[in-house]
């Protein structure tokens, strides 16, 4: 089908073909283009604070809730055309299968940032210059002949959140950065970042090894990413809430201490990304440790009273929310499918969200999108729709899954029988066969499954 271009439109495919820039810097989009967001974000993202990202170099595909335009791809795309006067830009109706989020991408065998832009006008224009050159950043992350290592989401699931002491030291750690980036001089500042060092090398001591490895390596991926679009405009990490970050939200937390650090560095070491190796292992907060050093070996580290209090009550309400979360979702009225394992034969995760998923303690997830699992006795999807796995061992996921329980399915599922195997399907938000003793209560609109082999 052919499209339709304005003129305004082909003027700005037109300068972004040629790295320039149509008008002048808005501080918000002109009729909610996406094109000027894509000009601006190209301009104010050169030059790169990043030794070898160019940000004119990646490619960049956006959706604007009519067309998909491609900025600056090598290659052609399949069911793209170019345009006449602005051969760098390739363009198609309705949104590109590939477009599901803000993220980067591989089409075509090229890393891409991809963006869906259809709520562009309402957030502002420097918001969305951040997001743009910070996905940007992580097609370079990915498309190095190494790639950048990514953080294991599911090391998150160990993370003791309802651990008192370790929250507690998380708000030091935060308010110590927060006064090491208001520093007026060198001195304080320093003083401000050991303080840091100490409060995070203490709860390290706290916190399983994979846990904190999954920190570090947030801390690294997406917040130098963070650092990278926070320069394009300008501006300091996020502030965080008044009272911190809520006890599960480590992951967002990530996303104000990685470019806190990584300004930081800046200041305290300005030749620091020149000899940075994000594969070797080093931790921001480590080589801030290497500038600032922490407490001797051996030397205890006081935990702030008021703040340890304020933890408690955090970590009281959220057992308590861990408790009514899990009681809702299994009393949601509709049916329920049961799965129990065999004894030493776990159900395995086979795909799920990381993203779409809450820790409700003693081995407890519950996967509000998607997951997929099975064993040799079970084969199961569920999308769009929630599941309570529990584990086995101390990763509640990958030391495999004892028991998964669907709940609140709006239908009485279609259940098959056949050589064996039973078939389950409630339309499309759970399919699964097993082998296994079958129990259906349509009183208690329940089915139970005891997995069990040949």
């Amino acid at each position: 089908m052919d499209i339709l271009i304005s003129m305004r439109r082909l003027c700005l495919l037109t300068a972004l073909a040629t790295g320039l820039v149509f008008g002048q810097s808005l501080a918000r989009p002109v009729s909610g283009d996406v094109l000027d967001i894509v000009a601006q974000s190209r301009q104010r993202g050169t030059p790169s604070p990043w030794p070898g990202f160019q940000m004119g170099a990646i490619p960049v595909a956006i959706y604007d809730g009519e067309s998909t335009f491609l900025c600056g791809h090598p290659t052609a795309v399949d069911g793209f055309r170019r345009l006449a006067g602005a051969p760098d830009i390739q363009v198609r109706a309705a949104r590109h299968d590939a477009l599901r989020a803000n993220t980067a991408i591989l089409l075509n065998g090229v890393w891409t940032g991809s963006f869906i832009a259809t709520d562009l006008d309402a957030r502002p224009a420097d918001d969305w210059i951040r997001l743009i050159v910070h996905e940007c950043f992580h097609a370079y992350q990915n498309g190095q002949d190494e790639p950048w290592p990514m953080a294991n989401e599911v090391a998150l699931l160990q993370y003791p959140f309802d651990d008192r002491e370790a929250l507690a030291l998380r708000r030091m750690e935060l308010r110590a950065l927060r006064e090491a980036l208001a520093a007026s001089n060198r001195d304080e500042q320093t003083r401000a970042v050991s303080s840091f060092v100490r409060a995070r090398a203490a709860r390290t001591d706290l916190v399983p090894a994979a846990a904190m490895q999954y920190e570090r390596d947030l801390e690294r991926y997406e917040g130098i990413a963070e650092y990278v679009g926070l320069a394009a405009v300008g501006g300091p990490p996020q502030p965080p809430p008044p009272g911190g970050f809520p006890a599960e939200q480590l992951r967002w937390r990530c996303y104000f201490t990685g470019p806190a650090m990584a300004q930081l560095l800046d200041q305290l070491d300005p030749p620091w990304k020149e000899t940075f190796n994000p594969r070797d292992g080093r931790a921001l907060d480590l080589l801030l440790a290497e500038l600032c050093p922490g407490p001797e070996p051996g030397q205890a580290m006081t935990i702030d009273p008021v703040l340890l209090a304020a933890a408690q009550r955090e970590v009281d309400e959220l057992v308590d929310a861990r408790r009514r979360t899990k009681r809702e979702y299994t009393a949601t009225p509709g049916w329920t499918v049961s799965l129990i394992a065999r004894d030493g034969e776990p159900i395995w995760p086979q795909g799920f969200d990381p993203l779409n998923l809450r820790s409700l303690g003693s081995g407890e997830v519950l996967h509000t999108r998607w997951l997929q699992a099975g064993n040799g006795d079970l084969d199961l999807e569920l999308l769009d729709h929630a599941g309570l796995t529990v584990g086995t061992g101390e990763n509640p996921m990958f030391d495999g899954i004892s028991r998964i329980v669907v709940a609140g399915l709006p239908g009485r599922p279609d259940v098959e029988r056949h050589a064996g195997t039973v078939r389950i399907v409630a339309g499309e938000l759970l399919t699964l066969a097993c082998r296994g003793t079958l129990t259906i209560d349509p009183k208690a609109e329940l089915i139970t499954i005891r997995l069990a082999g040949d």
